[in-house]
């Protein structure tokens, strides 16, 4: 094969894989849709957060490549397999049979063969690099529930379940870490914001009784 040919393969490759991650990001993710989240983040938006998280707090002692390439494409399956969450009741079996399958047909599109072996090891967790994308995972899920609290955005308070699940799932050193360095600022503003609520509808109970007084005058 010439350079060239070699060249447009791969460019050809590259433009199928784009047109792949613009499908990712037509995917909203599904536990925010769940919970009646406004205008919820889609995977592709998830995907980019957690590398960026797995950037930042990547140790010397972890292969940073990998753990780029593992952060990158851990939910890229879900082109086709879609966002499964607990509330869906699909085992864990079945879950990633139906990921293993929908990462083959993205290969067979891309000719992408190196993705393979990436996803397995991600899905295996028995790798360093592997264990430290799965938190960062975790800890992406609980950043994005905080922003959409501050900004009232959901229905329902949602860190403390997000939190209470990653907490007890982290496997490494710096993901226990960021847990309990989390918790310790949000717990304060949390509260903060409760009573703020609470003294917000206290004063419109208020004013309502007082027009309900008045038309009654």
């Amino acid at each position: 094969m010439t350079p060239e040919k070699a060249m447009l393969e791969e460019v050809q490759e590259a433009e199928v894989m784009q047109e792949l991650l613009n499908k990712l990001a037509e995917i909203p993710r599904r536990g925010w849709v769940l919970r009646g989240v406004q205008n919820p983040e889609n995977v592709a938006e998830h995907s980019l957060g957690v590398a960026m998280q797995a950037m930042m707090y990547c140790s010397r002692d972890l292969n940073a490549k990998r753990v780029h390439e593992l952060a990158l494409i851990h939910d890229l399956p879900e082109i086709y397999a879609g966002d499964v969450t607990p509330q869906d009741c699909v085992s864990k079996a079945e879950k990633e049979a139906a990921e293993r399958q929908a990462m083959e047909r993205i290969i067979h599109e891309t000719g992408c063969t190196y993705l393979m072996p990436l996803f397995e090891e991600f899905l295996e967790q028995k790798t360093p690099e592997a264990h430290f994308v799965n938190d960062m995972d975790r800890y992406q899920c609980v950043l994005q529930a905080e922003y959409y609290d501050k900004n009232n955005l959901a229905s329902q308070e949602l860190v403390p379940e997000f939190y209470a699940y990653a907490n007890t799932k982290m496997k490494t050193s710096i993901g226990k870490s960021l847990m309990e360095m989390f918790y310790r600022r949000w717990e304060p503003q949390a509260q903060q914001r409760r009573i703020l609520r609470s003294k917000w509808h206290g004063g419109v109970v208020c004013i309502a009784g007082q027009l309900i007084e008045l038309a009654r005058d």
